[in-house]
């Protein structure tokens, strides 16, 4: 399967998962929060996001966000090294977030039958039991471990909690792949280097001197799964439970997360990126455009500070 093909499957995989839910365009970071959500949700979606992160591993990460529609940037195509097997690619992801460890052939009848003491014991933790092709695949993992509905909210808060532990996506001066990127291909001649539609929203001091670096994020809707929320089961349970709806509308009436309670679930960022010339300084700063058309500040997006 060449490069377009695969582009095209990716394509086909994702518009489906859309149709049903629409946190697939709201929920960042993508691979990290948004594929183990999707998983949880539905297990039976395993099998093609399999295909996504096949995709993944064969073409540029890139290519695959932008065709979803996570990136607006025109990428080039670029091929990498022969894809592995659905197998390999969801061994790794699941052993990622869910512990997943590949069962080998003389320990199914084991296991099994351990399954079936769990059971009785009341052990909800434990799955119900399967055949022993089903136990040693990790394309049929998930719907087993997630077997309990009771269990699996938890389950799939820990695994972001920790999986999202050291993520900087909503960071405003992380040096992202996109920065480093331009920040090559730009001469230290321009001094306030701009991007927008793309990625979120960043304001970072070039390595050359008064040489800056703005983005103005994506102007899309947003989730960001805070510490707050991935700390908290009861918080996370209501989030879930409105990820599960498939509604915009129950995703839009959580409004009250946070410390303060006046949080929403989805934000919205219209980032506008400003450069002012104030009492013959110059300098650069993103603004966030309020619905009276005024300008507000980005606390410490200023560069060259003042």
């Amino acid at each position: 399967m060449g490069p377009q093909c695969r582009y095209s499957l990716v394509i086909d995989v994702m518009n489906e998962i859309k149709r049903d839910y629409p946190i697939v365009d709201l929920l960042k970071p993508e691979v990290e929060a948004a594929v183990p959500t999707l998983l949880t949700l539905n297990p039976s979606r395993l099998r093609a996001i399999s295909k996504i992160l096949r995709v993944a591993a064969y073409l540029s990460r890139d290519v695959v966000l932008k065709t979803v529609g996570f990136l607006s940037a025109e990428k080039e195509m670029l091929e990498g090294p022969e894809p592995i097997s659905e197998e390999e690619v969801m061994a790794e992801f699941l052993g990622n977030y869910f512990e997943y460890e590949a069962v080998e052939p003389k320990d199914a009848d084991t296991l099994i039958s351990d399954a079936y003491d769990a059971i009785e014991r009341g052990d909800e933790d434990i799955a119900q039991p399967m055949d022993e092709a089903e136990f040693l695949g990790p394309l049929d993992y998930l719907p087993a471990i997630f077997n309990s509905e009771k269990r699996k909210v938890e389950k799939l808060r820990k695994a972001l909690k920790k999986n999202l532990e050291n993520d900087y996506s909503f960071t405003l001066t992380h040096e992202d792949d996109l920065f480093h990127k331009m920040d090559k291909e730009m001469g230290t001649e321009v001094n306030y280097l701009i991007t927008g539609h793309s990625h979120l929203e960043r304001a970072i001091a070039r390595s050359a001197p008064d040489c800056y670096y703005f983005n103005s994020g994506t102007w899309i809707r947003l989730i960001q799964l805070t510490e707050e929320i991935l700390e908290s089961p009861e918080e996370f349970a209501r989030v879930y439970e409105a990820f599960k709806s498939g509604s915009v509308q129950q995703l839009d009436e959580i409004n009250d997360l946070g410390p303060n309670r006046n949080h929403s679930l989805v934000m919205l960022r219209p980032t506008v990126v400003s450069i002012v010339e104030k009492d013959g300084e110059t300098y650069g700063e993103l603004n966030l455009a309020q619905s009276d058309g005024s300008l507000e500040p980005v606390d410490n997006t200023q560069l060259p500070g003042r």
